[in-house]
């Protein structure tokens, strides 16, 4: 549990001092135009029929297995992107050059980047995964209420959303400690169990504060606030659909090659081996809104370095207690379809960004007829469109190059209920550490978003960059330099500390070690860490009670006291002797 620990304290950090640098090593040119990235990027939610776009996305998604390969950059580097292919993605893919029609107002100066795309090799056929039923109603009423916020005098919620759209970033080693946390714990809350949904979500309250091992338990559950609650929530939703259904069952699919026989969208060793993470966002809409056609890709990156780099696999999660046709005893919903285009990067080249290229913000989808519906209520068109109805506990899946869209919501029949989806964006280890930092939709992501405009909103020349003197008359920015400096230290701090807990482990490993031979041989004279900073890390190590995971048998293990050794965990208040000898038992 110390992983998660850690994911969640993370978080809550300020922006990184390597973010800050590279605003200031930009050379901008004044934007011409704003786009609607503040909360959303290339998905964000546009009302029809009024000339502003609200930031929202109620249907990011993508995803299918893709094989990595030899990162080739055969373009000039310049500027901030210079050391994009080498350093970051040096086992994704190969990048070439992509024009899909949008330019990010960061890199619209004379020195900035071609756009550039990372194509992964892949064996796997394009096609889309229905899986109905994915979630019980206890599971899916929580992520609704935890993202939808109505402004309506409705019906009292156990959970209250204080904040709309919302992401984090679930590793893929916390959605399987999750997994197998529940699968050997006791008193777990379980959806399928005979229970009010208010005693329900105090089970799984309490379930909560044992993972995250909270200690402050009341009459309420775990104290955890609203953004521990959703990232948890993810880490639940990203077990069950990657982990649990999707290596496991093929759902309903509509493919591009209709002779081969339906497989599963990848296995679970696949997915445990060549995913980093999934970054996940909710999303609530209503009336009016529609997400344009456009594909998935790592929306920070693209800012940063004009580059798109898909997601491996991803989806989509449908929370709201709306139905379909077959679902008569729910509220209607006219509308809001999921849509995607299985020609896949082909078809996205030919319609760009929002369908910048060919003038089509729809890409060319049309509402389909009768005639080409398949089962679940999914629409195939001749022009390879796939259209799928909104549908309660509905999960879908897909490659990630596939370009996608949301139609029109027309109409909702209760007032008090919003089309609420749950997003999920599968990225590989080339980038998913990068995502993480500052995942779509998060507060982190807006903070960086921000920054960037305040810093487009300061006159540049179109060959200077940012002058001294324009950094001073920025108080923001100004502030922010100091930010940078106090956050390059803590990384800098937090990297010694990575390092300093990987040389406890492998001294400990297969021998019992005394605490006095640590301290004396991980510490240092004259900079940390110095004796007392290596003595209080193994003390807080024993007492923290950390897993540690092999990276060569594959094997975890934990710190116990040595046979002949005294020390006990009785002696907790003060630091473990340094006589006393320790040793790392598998678990």
């Amino acid at each position: 549990m110390l992983l998660l620990s850690s994911v969640r304290c993370k978080k809550h950090s300020t922006l990184t001092y390597q973010f800050i640098y590279w605003l200031l090593a930009l050379s901008l040119a004044p934007p011409t135009s704003r786009d609607n990235v503040a909360s959303g990027g290339h998905g964000a939610l546009v009302q029809i029929g009024h000339s502003s776009q609200r930031q929202k996305d109620p249907c990011n998604m993508s995803g299918t297995a893709r094989q990595p390969m030899n990162m080739s950059d055969n373009q000039p580097k310049t500027g901030a992107s210079s050391s994009f292919g080498r350093d970051h993605l040096g086992q994704g893919g190969r990048l070439e050059s992509f024009d899909d029609g949008h330019i990010p107002e960061t890199q619209r100066g004379e020195n900035s980047p071609r756009p550039r795309i990372v194509r992964y090799e892949t064996e796997a056929d394009n096609a889309v995964h229905v899986y109905d039923g994915l979630l019980q109603n206890a599971e899916a009423r929580m992520l609704y209420e935890a993202t939808h916020n109505s402004k309506k005098n409705c019906a009292t919620a156990e959970l209250q959303g204080q904040e709309e759209p919302w992401g984090t970033y679930v590793t893929t080693d916390e959605a399987v400690r999750w997994m197998e946390w529940k699968q050997h714990s006791e008193g777990v809350a379980s959806p399928g169990d005979v229970l009010p949904y208010a005693d329900y979500v105090k089970l799984w309250r309490q379930s909560a504060g044992r993972f995250f091992k909270c200690s402050d338990l009341d009459d309420k559950g775990c104290s955890l606030d609203m953004e521990d609650t959703r990232h948890l929530l993810a880490v639940e939703t990203v077990a069950k659909f990657f982990l649990e259904t999707i290596p496991k069952r093929t759902g309903c699919v509509a493919r591009a090659d209709t002779s081969k026989d339906a497989e599963r969208l990848f296995s679970e060793s696949e997915f445990r081996s060549k995913a980093h993470g999934v970054a996940v966002w909710a999303l609530s809409s209503t009336v009016g809104n529609a997400v344009q056609y456009h594909i998935d890709y790592a929306e920070l990156l693209r800012y940063e370095q004009n580059v798109i780099v898909p997601p491996l696999w991803a989806g989509t999660c449908q929370v709201s207690t709306l139905r379909t046709n077959a679902q008569p005893e729910r509220p209607s919903m006219r509308g809001g379809e999921f849509c995607v285009n299985l020609r896949g990067l082909d078809h996205y080249s030919d319609h760009g960004y929002k369908g910048s290229k060919s003038g089509d913000p729809m890409g060319g989808w049309r509402r389909p007829t009768l005639d080409s519906r398949l089962d679940s209520g999914v629409y195939v068109s001749e022009d390879s469109w796939v259209t799928i109805p909104y549908a309660h506990c509905r999960g879908i899946a897909h490659c990630g190059e596939l370009p996608h869209l949301s139609s029109p919501i027309e109409s909702i029949d209760d007032d008090c209920i919003s089309r609420v989806i749950i997003g999920f964006n599968v990225f590989g280890h080339d980038v998913g550490h990068l995502v993480s930092k500052a995942p779509e939709h998060s507060k982190t992501f807006r903070r960086k978003v921000k920054l960037y405009r305040s810093t487009l909103a300061t006159p540049t020349s179109h060959a200077s960059g940012m002058k001294l003197s324009q950094i001073r008359n920025n108080k923001g920015l100004t502030k922010l330099l100091v930010l940078a400096k106090r956050e390059k230290i803590k990384a800098e701090l937090r990297v010694s500390q990575e390092r300093l807990t990987r040389g406890v482990w492998e001294r400990l490993l297969g021998q019992d070690v005394a605490v006095s031979t640590i301290v004396s041989e991980l510490s240092r004279a004259s900079e940390w860490p110095r004796k007392n900073d290596v003595h209080a890390h193994v003390n807080h190590m024993i007492y923290s009670d950390p897993e540690y995971l092999d990276s060569r048998s594959g094997k975890r293990y934990r710190i116990v006291f040595g046979r002949d050794c005294k020390e006990n965990k009785t002696t907790r208040g003060s630091l473990v002797s340094l006589s006393a000898s320790l040793s790392a038992v598998e678990v």
